[in-house]
């Protein structure tokens, strides 16, 4: 929470060798954006990492140990 409101969505249950693996996320992760999408509410989280199995181009901005990381990926 940020200003009371949601900022980010805490990642848990990452399954090893799954796609959120690959991408190097990690449990409790806190993730801020997709592809500039605001992440707002665990609604939106889901329906933003589903949208990752199509696009070829995916940035995430996440908090990790109180650090902001900005990760880009090229998918092939």
């Amino acid at each position: 929470m940020h200003d009371g409101r949601q900022e980010g969505f805490t990642l848990s249950e990452i399954k090893p060798g799954g796609l959120y693996d690959s991408l190097g996320l990690r449990n409790s992760d806190v993730l801020l954006n997709v592809n500039s999408l605001e992440i707002s509410s665990p609604d939106v989280a889901v329906q933003a990492m589903s949208a990752l199995r199509g696009m070829d181009r995916v940035n995430l901005d996440i908090i990790r140990n109180g650090e902001k990381i900005t990760m880009t990926y090229q998918i092939r």
